[in-house]
């Protein structure tokens, strides 16, 4: 199974055309587009709908969640769209799957305490086996290093990592700490940043296994 995953869009159209035409050019044709976060920037529900739009003729199978600089009303139109993994479970093609919303911290819109998010994550934990795992916040102290050297990932978010054992997590928000990493067992993959030209094409096995994951750069 092959699965593209992007993150922080941030309303950027014209680099969404141009990597639409890069998978287009490449023959890309993934399974399920997944997309961790940041689809706006502070846009308004009709600025999701316009992403949305553009990005569901990658893949039928599209799956997000909503970032810290998205608004609320960002997460009606993923709703619509029937794609919200905002803090709920799914399955698709036998792997379950489960997304977390917006960061822990105090910038942006779709923001909370340690606290608030370890408890919208709490009623995730039944929802094992895990096979994925997409959040937009990065687990504490895995590729969540900003340009500045600080680490502005969410221990709710490693804590659950630790508890459920997704196969794969998948997520964005920093842009600098794009790449892949074995924490608790878990394979991690920061997807950021598509308003940078970057995104992962990531193949799993009929079990959710990792096989490949390649970071892809476009103009």
């Amino acid at each position: 199974m092959l699965l593209v995953a992007v993150s922080d869009i941030h309303g950027d159209l014209a680099k969404l055309e141009k990597f639409k035409q890069f998978l287009a050019e490449q023959n890309i044709q993934p399974d399920a587009l997944f997309v961790c976060g940041d689809l706006t920037h502070y846009g308004s529900y009709e600025d999701a709908v316009q992403i949305l739009s553009s990005i569901k003729v990658i893949s039928e199978r599209l799956f997000a969640v909503v970032g810290n600089a998205d608004r609320w009303e960002v997460a009606k139109a993923l709703e619509e769209f029937n794609c919200s993994l905002n803090f709920r479970c799914t399955e698709f093609d036998g792997f379950r799957i489960a997304g977390a919303s917006g960061s822990a911290g105090d910038v942006g819109e779709v923001i909370f305490t340690e606290k608030e998010l370890s408890n919208k994550l709490r009623a995730l934990e039944s929802c094992t086996p895990l096979e994925i795992f997409v959040s937009h916040s990065p687990p504490k102290n895995v590729l969540d290093y900003t340009a500045n050297g600080t680490n502005i990932g969410s221990t709710a978010i490693r804590e659950f990592i630790k508890k459920t054992k997704p196969k794969l997590h998948i997520f964005g928000h920093v842009h600098e700490s794009t790449g892949s990493k074995v924490i608790e067992n878990v394979m991690c993959v920061n997807v950021a940043a598509i308003k940078e030209g970057r995104f992962a094409l990531i193949e799993l096995d009929e079990n959710a296994n990792v096989l490949a994951i390649k970071f892809l750069e476009f103009g």
